[in-house]
């Protein structure tokens, strides 16, 4: 397995890993847009092949510009098999090394606490999402309400 940034040719390969990761196109069409609050996106590939997907955006966290991991995708067939816990591990460590000081996540917390997510009082939100499921990995001390881009919301 490789994990790589996507290109612009990978567009329809990770459009249709996200419909069939999801068995539907809802998190396939965000990503079109969700396109002007990119950071980065990352595609693992096996034999050339595209089977996971993984994008992080911008977000104000407060005063600070944070990143959102949103949506993550694997094929089917491939989950289970470590594709989006590397897509996680990398895309934090990129996270990281880009300066952000922090990435949320909407998510499973059974899933996303093994690379180090949990709810944080400091870090908020308002969208009425359960508490457990709003999660962070802080990379330094902020405090603020995380305002997702009005993509999310179409």
């Amino acid at each position: 397995m490789e994990i790589r940034d996507e290109l612009l040719e990978d567009r329809e390969a990770v459009w249709q890993v996200e419909a069939e990761a999801f068995e539907r196109p809802d998190e396939a069409d965000l990503l079109a847009r969700l396109d002007p609050d990119k950071a980065f996106s990352l595609v693992a590939t096996v034999d050339g092949e595209i089977v996971g997907h993984v994008l992080f955006t911008w977000l104000p966290v407060g005063e600070h510009r944070a990143l959102a991991l949103a949506p993550l995708a694997v094929r089917p067939g491939v989950q289970g098999k470590g594709v989006g816990g590397e897509l996680v591990r990398q895309g934090l460590a990129r996270a990281r090394a880009l300066g952000a000081p922090a990435v949320v996540v909407l998510g499973d917390p059974a899933y996303y606490g093994r690379f180090g997510f949990a709810p944080d009082p400091k870090i908020t939100q308002s969208y009425g999402w359960p508490e457990e499921a709003f999660q962070v990995v802080k990379f330094r001390e902020i405090v603020g309400e995380a305002s997702y881009p009005q993509a999310f919301f179409l």
